[in-house]
């Protein structure tokens, strides 16, 4: 199956569950713009491009666990077919040959080395606590050849790969307001103090959300990170005024074409992206309007704020309460 046909079966899926059979390629990802989550079935996920994936804020996953037993049934019938000669026997007596049958080797006696600490290696290490071992050509004894083919592998020549080093958060901020993206959404002329001010606090909070995700790399910008910013984390992080909360969209859209053409995305996701940030907007007006995600801890800041006290002075605040303990309690 080739990603276009995996596309046409579900064209518009939100999440897909794959046995692997087609490749999950940047073209894939790049159409399925509904798609939110890849889920492939078993451990591995060769073929999945996950850093197209990771751009476009398509979570993948796998499913470790699920073929566990019977991995680890093939592996026991495996040592024993090779062990026994089985295939080449099986091989002759279609060619009408009489198979003269011998063993390779004998199993029993052998020890068998198990790789990795995983669920398979654990379902495999469960004779090994056994005092009495089974019989003859059962489970204990037919693993062992396992060990004496695993010898055989060459050892690892490549060296650990270090990750790339990270560019502080301050050269992002003075990088994305000296762009062309900025200059095109007009941030380049922004003069007044009360906008600088604005502008700054926007862009620091676009960094400060995605030091708060898992990759914390702020180009790692897509519809679901933009929508988890704009209509979630600042509504519950940050407490912003009338010209921060006007600001905050010119910003975003600046930063989502900053930040694809950092990346590099295809021209079909970065205009995916820019339209799904513009759809966000009416929402975070209102979200913003009505208050209705403040935590809180953010509601009461904005309180203090809209009454004139500065949050960073402990004693205005100790007088606030004072002055207000009585409404507290009635709350």
């Amino acid at each position: 199956m080739t990603s276009d046909e995996l596309f046409e079966l579900a064209p518009r899926a939100a999440i897909v569950v794959d046995g692997g059979r087609a490749p999950v390629d940047a073209a894939y990802i790049a159409r399925a713009s509904e798609l939110l989550a890849y889920v492939r079935a078993g451990v591995e996920i060769l073929g999945v491009d996950v850093a197209a994936a990771t751009d476009a804020g398509v979570l993948v996953a796998r499913t470790p666990g699920l073929y566990n037993e019977p991995i680890v049934e093939y592996v026991i019938a495996a040592m024993v077919v090779i062990s026994r000669n089985l295939i080449d026997l099986h091989n002759d007596l279609r060619e009408g040959v009489i198979p003269q049958h011998k063993m390779r080797f004998e199993l029993a006696g052998q020890t068998l080395g198990i790789i990795g600490l995983g669920e398979v290696g654990r379902h495999l290490e469960i004779t090994d606590g056994l005092g009495d071992l089974p019989a003859d050509g059962s489970l204990a004894t037919d693993r062992a050849l396992a060990a004496a083919r695993l010898a055989l592998l060459p050892a690892s020549t490549t060296p650990p790969l270090a990750e790339p080093p990270t560019a502080p958060a301050i050269d992002f901020a003075r990088d994305f307001i000296a762009s062309p993206e900025a200059a095109r959404f007009g941030l380049d002329k922004i003069t007044a103090d009360d906008e600088l001010a604005s502008l700054h606090f926007c862009v620091s909070l676009i960094l400060d959300h995605a030091a708060s995700l898992p990759s914390a790399d702020p180009l790692r910008w897509s519809p679901a990170v933009a929508g988890l910013f704009l209509l979630d984390w600042v509504h519950r992080r940050a407490v912003l005024d009338m010209d921060d909360a006007a600001m905050l969209p010119r910003v975003t859209r600046a930063w989502s074409a900053y930040a694809t053409r950092r990346r590099g995305l295809p021209a079909a996701a970065v205009a995916q992206t820019d339209e799904n940030v513009e759809e966000m907007i009416p929402e975070f007006a209102r979200l913003y309007a009505t208050g209705e995600r403040r935590s809180p801890a953010t509601a009461a800041v904005a309180q203090l704020i809209s009454e004139g006290v500065d949050p960073d002075d402990h004693d205005a605040i100790e007088a606030w309460l004072d002055a207000n303990r009585h409404r507290l309690d009635e709350a």
